[in-house]
């Protein structure tokens, strides 16, 4: 959803079963650049994980820890591939200088693996047996201060500087990506959102009370009906995923 105030889109997501690839970028830079370097972010990694299919199925073959290992780095490196891409193109156009977005990345490999990737501010959660994690660590520098013990809690909820990443993709040409494998369990629902959606949570348990209904469908027009009714001053893009069998 475009949101209430922007009249462009800068977010960009794919949602690949086949792949088992999901992706959600939210784009910033002048001249619609953000939505150029989400869009990019997003194909790039798909064109990569697609060439890695001989590679996803080595795993499937064997369930070695040492083949998934193997498709993290080729994650990581997909990443990688997308940062140096976005950052060549904003070389190349005066126009689309600076651009850049954030990247949160599940790629479902098979034996209940997950992988993430990530850079940037969107979230990838988790529901699991009646409570909700946040996977993903946001790259911002009030986070940042929270984690150094510089600032509380309740004071990063309304910090001046809420908005400002201290990592992001294709604003150089390379980043520092966070990975990691995580294990999958029947009942899981996994949901990969914008900033746009969750900063109008004050607590994620709302979330969750949400993302435990059966259908998902609904579940996820709430979530955006609700952020915009709170404001929808920012683009809003979610996907949601189950994982199937009893939990």
């Amino acid at each position: 959803d475009v949101g209430r105030v922007r009249k462009n889109n800068e977010d960009y997501f794919i949602s690949n079963p086949e792949l088992g690839l999901y992706i959600v970028c939210d784009g910033m830079g002048g001249h619609n650049a953000g939505e150029i370097a989400s869009q990019m972010t997003c194909e790039v990694i798909q064109r990569e994980i697609e060439a890695a299919q001989e590679h996803r199925n080595k795993f499937l073959e064997s369930g070695k820890a040492s083949d998934c290992k193997a498709l993290r780095k080729i994650l990581q490196a997909s990443i990688a591939r997308s940062c140096k891409e976005v950052y060549k193109e904003a070389c190349r156009n005066p126009e689309r200088a600076g651009m850049g977005t954030t990247c949160t990345v599940v790629w479902l490999v098979g034996h209940d693996k997950g992988i993430l990737g990530h850079v940037g501010d969107s979230r990838l959660y988790v529901a699991r047996a009646g409570g909700i994690y946040q996977l993903s660590e946001d790259h911002t520098y009030v986070n940042e201060l929270l984690k150094r013990g510089a600032i509380t809690r309740e004071q990063s909820k309304n910090h001046p500087q809420g908005n400002v990443l201290s990592r992001a993709l294709g604003v150089q040409p390379s980043v520092a990506i966070d990975t990691m494998i995580f294990d999958t369990d029947p009942g899981d629902t996994y949901m990969l959102c914008s900033d746009g959606l969750y900063n109008y949570y004050d607590e994620s348990e709302e979330i969750l009370t949400r993302l435990a209904q059966e259908d998902l469908e609904t579940s996820l027009n709430q979530l955006i009906d609700t952020a915009l009714e709170r404001g929808g001053h920012d683009n809003i893009t979610v996907i949601a995923l189950r994982i199937g069998g009893p939990p």
